[in-house]
């Protein structure tokens, strides 16, 4: 995270929080900036932006919670730069927590892998206003046990993810392992969200497992 990144966002959080308060006050501080692109198609009132002072620094608030800190006078472009700058850099922290505890914590099905591409997502919030990271489950080419295809979209508005697993390709019509094609999964932070999603996951890669060796 840059250094103005880091002002920005340290900027909305009291003293003496511990490190769960701390990752549910930056999730709340990452949906406010979120909100706050609005300003891009509309003015600042309409978008629900307000101004505070600060000395040399202006607070750029939305929904209570300081987005930017801006020093001097500031162009709509800067502030915008600035936000969606920022943004990136909190979802890179997101990412750097939730990747490697899939990667460890995931059972997957035999001769799959699991792929993600930080700076790709990184690089669809900042440019192109994405609020989600993806991590992919998939078979290898020329592996040749049974194929199984996974997406898991980890949403950065809220703590939740969409996750989706199938038997076949990605392309392929086949039967999904979970109790819809894709299922939404919900917890407060987002160290508990990869318990729950490894919790579900592994579950449903035994039960397709067990079904297989009983055929």
């Amino acid at each position: 995270m840059t250094q103005a990144a880091l002002c920005d966002w340290q900027c909305n959080i009291p003293p003496q929080l511990n490190e769960r308060e701390t990752e549910l006050l930056d999730t709340r501080v990452r949906a406010a900036s979120f909100d706050a692109l609005a300003c891009s198609d509309m003015n600042y009132a309409a978008a629900g932006i307000t101004f505070e002072q600060d000395g040399r620094f202006t607070k750029v608030k939305h929904s209570g919670f300081t987005v930017v800190s801006l020093m001097g006078r500031f162009s709509k472009g800067l502030l915008l730069q600035t936000l969606r700058r920022n943004l990136a850099d909190s979802s890179r922290e997101v990412a750097k927590l939730v990747f490697p505890r899939l990667r460890s914590d995931l059972q997957l099905p035999l001769g799959h892998v699991i792929g993600f591409d930080v700076a790709a997502s990184v690089h669809q919030v900042e440019h192109r206003g994405s609020r989600r990271l993806t991590a992919y489950v998939f078979r290898p080419p020329g592996e040749t046990s049974s194929g199984y295809y996974g997406e898991l979209n980890i949403d950065l508005y809220s703590c939740q993810a969409q996750i989706s697993l199938k038997e076949g390709e990605r392309w392929g019509g086949g039967a999904s392992l979970l109790s819809a094609d894709s299922i939404t999964l919900i917890a407060d932070t987002y160290s508990e969200l990869c318990s729950v999603i490894a919790e579900t996951f592994n579950g449903a890669v035994g039960r397709a497992s067990k079904r297989h060796l009983s055929v």
